[in-house]
């Protein structure tokens, strides 16, 4: 009898409504026809909704507090030093090391949080943030061929808005390349557990989210053609499963176009919450004392206790009253007569786990369309840069042609135990 087998596909930033309304227009034929085969649904993903954070949950199964990736940046204990948290702050354990322990192999291809890449039964391909091909890869005899098929990390994001049609041009490239790459390390060997993830759709989404069903935006037919070329990309290895493998589309976060942006630390500081000799949040250091709260980005609140920080001088007493004074002020924030916040959660709400000490005091969501920000951008609380789209968080997508493999609350942590109660 042959092994079980399960094939995920992961595409960052693949939207539910964008599924459900594309299948509805037409668009996407084939994959309608993949969806009816098994069970598709809207799932859940972390909070915050970012990609580091969710693609950890997702091969972990741990909260944030757990396996201790809580955002895109973080603060090192004890002081205001920002630092990026790469795989080396991961201290949950990967499903690729549970089934390592079966002699089982794992194909990890481009997932986001698995920088720098690390020795597995199997092979990893290192995903956002990757900065050096000979830091991402594992093994390293991989290189030249990664090489010989001009493999990209990732796509060239900078200055894009001026440059969209070599953007454009570039994402598609990608995309060609990492089908070739992943089809290659398909075929080369007999593994148990091959995750292949598509990145380059959550950067078309920041950039050309306003395209997406707007006839009349003069990028619409171009952002279609990509979104093609993903079907087509799921399609070919979902064409490829046999009988005894179960395939998986997922995604780390949904997403919407942007109505506006809002500056969470501008908003601290505008109601005394926050106090700075400067305007750059990346020089926290220079946070006065008097201040009683900042934020990270995106939506996380961290109260200034004095034996937290080093010019921290709130009180442990003090904090559950500025939490509270700051959430209800936070449900009231209305831009245009609509609310922009939809949910606050207190850090015990959410984060539980070894390192929830390192996790935010509070929380939250905002309505979509609301892009919350850390970074001060002048002297205002809500902006539009270029960017066209924000995450969302109930919108990610999980497929599964296998019954077995459903998940009972739809949420992103559920996934890896689901495929070790089926590979084991």
């Amino acid at each position: 009898m042959s092994k079980k087998k399960v094939a995920i596909i992961g595409v960052d930033g693949f939207s539910y409504n964008l599924i459900n309304n594309y299948i509805k227009n037409d668009i996407f034929s084939d994959l309608s026809k993949i969806l009816r085969n098994g069970f598709f649904t809207n799932m859940k993903v972390t909070i915050p909704e970012i990609s580091n954070v969710s693609w950890t949950t997702f091969f972990t199964g741990n909260n944030p507090a757990e396996h201790n990736i809580q955002g895109f940046v973080d603060l090192k204990p004890n002081s205001y030093e920002i630092f990026f948290p790469t795989f080396v702050d991961n201290k949950g354990e990967c499903i690729w090391d549970d089934l390592e322990k079966y002699n089982k192999k794992t194909y990890a291809l481009n997932i986001p949080g698995t920088y720098p890449a690390h020795k597995i039964n199997g092979i990893l391909i290192s995903g956002f943030v990757a900065i050096e091909l000979e830091k991402s890869v594992y093994p390293q005899f991989l290189i030249p061929t990664l090489q010989d098929f001009n493999y990209m990390l990732d796509v060239d994001t900078k200055d894009a808005q001026n440059k969209l049609i070599s953007f454009l041009d570039e994402i598609r490239y990608s995309i060609e390349i990492r089908k070739k790459t992943y089809n290659y390390l398909w075929e080369k060997d007999d593994w148990d557990l091959f995750i292949g993830v598509l990145t380059e759709t959550d950067r078309l989404n920041h950039f050309l989210f306003d395209a997406a069903f707007d006839s009349s935006n003069e990028y619409h037919n171009k952002f279609i053609e990509i979104y093609q070329m993903v079907e087509d990309f799921i399609s070919f290895f979902y064409n490829k499963c046999d009988e005894n493998t179960e395939f998986i589309i997922l995604s780390d976060h949904g997403f919407t176009k942007i109505k506006q942006e809002f500056y969470i630390n501008n908003w601290l500081k505008d109601k005394g919450y926050l106090l700075l000799n400067t305007k750059n949040m990346f020089e926290l250091d220079k946070i006065s004392s008097d201040s009683k709260a900042f934020a990270l980005d995106p939506t996380r609140i961290f109260i200034h206790l004095k034996d937290k920080y080093p010019k921290g001088t709130i009180d442990s007493s003090q904090k559950n009253k500025i939490l509270n004074e700051i959430k209800n002020e936070l449900l009231e924030i209305e831009y245009n007569g609509e609310k922009i916040i939809k949910q606050v959660y207190f850090k015990d709400e959410i984060f539980e786990g070894t390192y929830a000490d390192r996790s935010p005091d509070l929380v939250y969501i905002t309505n979509p369309g609301f892009d919350s920000k850390g970074r001060m951008i002048a002297d205002s609380i809500f902006g539009k840069t270029h960017l066209q789209g924000m995450h969302v968080r109930d919108d990610a997508v999980f497929f599964t042609t296998n019954k077995n493999l459903t998940l009972e609350n739809n949420y992103i942590g559920e996934i890896k135990s689901k495929i070790l109660n089926y590979l084991l």
